[in-house]
């Protein structure tokens, strides 16, 4: 909501936080379920020109792809893969 009202400071400070929160709730072998949180971030961070730690967020959702099924591989490569490949 915050980043649709151009308030992108505070949306990076609440999707970093959520990010936290969600990875010491998630055990490290379901990586899958923080691939949104992830993503998000990315995006967040590449709509305000922060274009390293974007793709150090797209890089951590490719990495992880080997552990998912092939046909999740497929969409995250498409998702991450498509924001700046």
């Amino acid at each position: 909501m915050l980043n649709t009202r151009n308030e992108y400071s505070s949306a990076q400070r609440i999707y970093e936080q959520s990010l936290k929160l969600q990875e010491g709730l998630v055990a490290k072998k379901d990586e899958m379920q923080l691939m949104g949180p992830i993503q998000i971030l990315a995006s967040v961070y590449w709509q305000t020109n922060q274009k390293p730690k974007a793709m150090a967020m797209y890089d951590r959702v490719t990495r992880d792809q080997p552990a998912l099924p092939e046909h999740d591989r497929d969409a995250a490569g498409r998702h991450a893969g498509g924001a700046w490949r």
